[in-house]
């Protein structure tokens, strides 16, 4: 699992798949039925924009527990968000963003659902909501000093100044994040960060 997760952090997506089917291979060798896993293959095809298979994954599961319900809506929202699709992302990244708090999941960089939930908000049009999500995101980041959370946060930052048309501190803002991504090996969010900046 940890190295499904890495691998597909890392933006190596063909490596992360066949992992993500060893495991389950390994699920079925153990007597684990395939659900246990599928939530696996579809974290991947939503880092790989694969809309419909993340859609047709969440069709058939069924969630049970709170946090897995909301891991299957973070991969529905991410998916949905890579897709343009700014309203249904919005709703499932929320809902995801609301069982970790329920359950008191404070550390932002376990699931990584706060920066698409900001920019979600963004999307739809709520920056007052962006706003809202970037206080305790930034808090979270300052006090764990991951540098994911540093330089995602820093991005969130340059988007909601943006939206308010402070660009020139939203630049200012874009370049921290960039600093904080040197000490993050993670090549997906860089380029979304330099996207942003572009």
């Amino acid at each position: 699992l940890n190295r499904v997760i890495v691998a597909t952090w890392a933006g190596d997506l063909a490596e992360a798949a066949e992992l993500a089917e060893r495991m389950l291979d390994a699920f079925g060798q153990h007597g684990v039925g395939p659900e246990a896993g599928d939530i696996w293959r579809a974290y991947v095809d939503a880092y790989a924009g694969r809309l419909e298979s993340v859609r047709a994954a969440v069709e058939k599961a069924d969630p049970g527990e709170p946090l897995v319900a909301a891991l299957w809506s973070r991969c529905l929202g991410l998916a949905e968000l890579a897709a343009g699709a700014a309203a249904a992302a919005e709703r499932h990244l929320t809902e995801a963003l609301e069982v970790f708090r329920r359950v008191a999941f404070r550390e932002p960089a376990i699931w990584r659902v706060d920066g698409d939930a900001i920019e979600a908000a963004l999307a739809v049009g709520d920056v007052d909501r962006a706003e809202e999500l970037l206080a305790g995101f930034e808090e979270h980041a300052e006090r764990s000093r991951i540098p994911w959370s540093l330089a995602v946060s820093a991005r969130c930052r340059g988007l909601v100044l943006a939206a308010r048309g402070e660009l020139e501190t939203a630049a200012e803002a874009l370049e921290l994040s960039l600093t904080a991504h040197e000490r993050c090996p993670m090549p997906f969010e860089r380029a979304r960060t330099l996207l942003v900046q572009g």
